[in-house]
């Protein structure tokens, strides 16, 4: 079975919206950006087996469910922050690694790792399981003055460690006043 690739047991969806205006200048229409990113990924084995082909594990929908509310309801809270930087995303890199934002108003934002109806919702049962944050009303940042955003990162709230990054298609120009969301989901399929 040379050749094949298992597929990614984990994928990560995050979808942006952003919405900006200009004085009278009528709202730019919404912006949608549907991004997936494999999040776990396994390397081949060093050593004598390093041919062995990789073999995918299987999770069935039940166990699809409990992984992902494992991962969303356990350990410490995350701190999502916007870059605005001009940084790609690589496996080397820190929090130290992006520019936060520093447009009037803004602050970051807390991921509290919990199942509940006000951050990461109960994973359903379907294929693919599913788990929606703040019952999927998004994160909006309100911008009062310019600034370029070229993505957003997340660390951890008390350790600073960078957990993910993902950076957008193309940078969102925010102007004054003009607002930007992030509806985080998890998903695994």
């Amino acid at each position: 079975m040379g050749g094949q690739r298992a597929k990614p047991l984990f994928r990560l969806r995050e979808k942006v919206a952003s919405t900006a205006s200009f004085w009278s200048i009528p709202s730019i229409p919404s912006i949608l950006l549907y991004r997936w990113a494999i999040a776990f990924a396994l390397p081949p084995a060093a050593g004598p087996f390093s041919r062995e082909p990789l073999m995918a594990i299987f999770l069935p929908q039940v166990g699809d469910q409990k992984a992902l509310s494992d991962f969303l309801g356990n350990g410490e809270n995350w701190t999502i922050k916007l870059f605005s930087s001009n940084t790609t995303p690589a496996a080397t890199d820190t929090a130290a690694t992006y520019t936060e934002a520093n447009f009037t108003t803004y602050a970051s934002k807390t991921l509290t790792r919990t199942i509940s109806a006000s951050t990461w919702s109960t994973p359903t049962t379907a294929t693919p399981s599913v788990s929606n944050y703040n019952a999927g009303t998004g994160l909006t940042w309100s911008a009062n003055s310019a600034q370029n955003i070229y993505g957003y990162f997340v660390v951890g709230a008390t350790s600073g460690t960078l957990i993910y990054a993902e950076r957008f298609s193309t940078a969102i120009s925010l102007i004054n006043p003009s607002t930007l969301t992030i509806y985080p989901q998890f998903s695994f399929t």
